[in-house]
């Protein structure tokens, strides 16, 4: 990835809005030509409201947090939470035989009240890709610096990280480009990996000594993962059946893995917590005391603010894992 001395293609300015959302809104987009992306030839993306393009498909869950990589399969134009749903915001597209531009004219939704952020990505035939920020004011300009910008594939070894959270390099009229270095129409095959994990089971340890099948607050959860072979892989969490945005990593070595954390009180006004690596999972009950029974969801106002509450919950337990 490189800075470049271009300016941005106008073509989708004037096309009608694909998305006017804030959450949960996706849009397909057919591509007429061959797009090279890691060594796959691809035919379609489709882009997310949040500064988005997904290579391989959309997320079961709201994707508006960001980490300090682009997101499996995706390409982060300006990832953050970005909002669009009142006219003239939204996301536009334009396709040529030999190119596609998804112009994103949204707010950062903190910012909600201030200007206008302008991203544009090119994704060329030759498998470049280049994108560009503009923003009408320094204000909403410093929300865009929490974002992330970058690609990433299918493998941990397929990432390319242009800026997160970098007020120094997320800066006004900014113009990158991304130069694929495999050759077009070369498709790589798949790497076979040489580790798995088969199961996963995790376990707390109550007040008088007993193992127990239960998340307690406050008190350590212990993790045992078997499988074959040594590896890295994603720990994946939901809350109440929320997925939580990003991934913790875990380790086997020889086909076996622990891990030991101090799980977080606030965990208390949650039912359950799912843990999964690939297709092993472990659904636990979370204790609760009388006063914490009342379910997170129907105290708070609106399925938006409890998925917002349940993310940023996410965050803080991913962080201590």
């Amino acid at each position: 990835v490189k800075n470049i001395n271009s300016q941005p293609s106008l073509s989708a300015d004037s096309t009608p809005i694909v998305i006017q959302a804030d959450e949960y809104n996706f849009h397909t987009i057919d591509l007429p030509f061959d797009f090279p992306f890691y060594g796959v030839n691809l035919r379609k993306v489709i882009v997310s409201p949040n500064g988005l393009i997904y290579t391989k498909t959309q997320p079961a869950g709201n994707d508006y947090l960001n980490s300090s990589t682009a997101p499996q399969n995706a390409i982060a134009a300006l990832h953050t939470d970005l909002t669009a749903e009142i006219d003239p915001n939204g996301v536009r597209v334009a396709v040529s035989a030999t190119e596609a531009v998804i112009y994103w004219r949204v707010k950062h939704y903190q910012g909600r009240f201030q200007g206008d952020l302008h991203v544009r990505t090119v994704l060329k035939s030759t498998g470049e890709i280049q994108s560009f920020l503009t923003s009408d004011d320094s204000i909403s300009l410093g929300y865009a610096q929490t974002a992330t910008i970058g690609i990433k594939g299918s493998t941990s070894a397929e990432v390319t990280t242009y800026a997160s959270k970098d007020a120094n390099l997320i800066t006004n009229n900014l113009a990158i480009s991304y130069i694929p270095t495999c050759k077009v129409n070369e498709v790589v095959p798949p790497v076979t990996p040489s580790s798995d994990i088969s199961g996963i089971s995790a376990y707390a340890i109550n007040a008088n000594g007993v193992y127990v099948k239960k998340v307690i607050p406050g008190s350590n959860l212990y993790f045992n993962f078997n499988g074959q072979g040594t590896g890295s892989f994603q720990l994946n969490v939901e809350l109440d059946g929320q997925i939580c945005a990003g991934a913790t990593p875990v380790n086997i070595v020889n086909g076996v893995g622990q891990l030991t954390t101090e799980t977080k009180r606030f965990l208390k006004k949650y039912k359950t917590i799912k843990f999964q690596v690939g297709k092993a999972s472990e659904r636990l009950q979370i204790k609760r005391t009388l006063a914490n029974r009342t379910s997170l969801k129907s105290a708070t106002q609106s399925p938006k603010q409890f998925r917002r509450i349940v993310q940023k919950d996410c965050q803080r337990l991913l962080s201590g894992l």
